[in-house]
């Protein structure tokens, strides 16, 4: 006798609770120990600072060589290509100070961060809660604002978000628009983000809205 539809599906749900079952009952392997983490995050300001001179002296070397090296096209270009790294790399040095823990003091971390940013056409200030905002609501929609990015869906999207022509046309609209006053979008973001949100996170939305 051949089973009944009712049965196979049956059977399917029983197979997908036991593998479900199965995955609950696996436990991430620890790859390093609670001190070997304590180390590698602890906060230093003479290793930020190091770290920052030698990525600012990569910036100034590179963009020096490339400035004045035009009778040596070769180089010129090389030496571009790593100057444009530096800059595109600021991002990271504000991401590591948004977070604070690239220096032990935050107040370092704050002025590194809006510096950097403002080298990576951020502002580090808001990008802070901004960010913030986005690791406490990862991917719950209406919560984690980096889900209002528009996303590619094909190759030719894809290709052209790899062109950083949208993140600059996007950047350059961002930057006229609110200094011409124009933050309408920006006050409903923040008023729809503001729902459901406590109190201190409400008045952080509207802080960033005077920046």
């Amino acid at each position: 006798m051949s089973s009944s539809p009712t049965s196979h599906s049956n059977t399917e749900l029983l197979t997908e609770s036991s593998e479900l079952s199965d995955l609950k009952q696996v436990k991430p392997i620890q790859l390093l120990s609670a001190q070997e983490l304590n180390a590698l995050n602890e906060r230093s300001n003479v290793q930020g600072t190091l770290q920052l001179a030698g990525h600012l002296a990569v910036m100034g070397g590179s963009g020096y060589l490339w400035a004045t090296q035009s009778d040596r096209p070769l180089l010129a270009a090389v030496a571009l290509v790593i100057y444009g790294f530096t800059f595109a790399s600021m991002f990271a040095t504000m991401h590591e100070c948004v977070h604070r823990t690239a220096f032990a003091n935050n107040r370092i971390n704050d002025i590194v961060a809006w510096c950097a940013g403002l080298l990576s056409f951020y502002n580090g200030t808001f990008y802070r809660r901004y960010h913030k905002w986005h690791h406490r609501y990862t991917q719950i929609p209406g919560k984690d604002p980096e889900l209002d990015d528009r996303k590619p869906t094909n190759w030719r999207e894809y290709l052209l978000e790899l062109s950083a022509l949208p993140w600059w046309i996007g950047k350059l609209k961002t930057h006229f628009r609110v200094a011409a006053g124009r933050v309408e979008d920006y006050l409903r973001s923040c008023t729809s983000f503001n729902k459901g949100l406590p109190k201190k996170e409400k008045s952080e939305r509207k802080g960033v809205i005077k920046i």
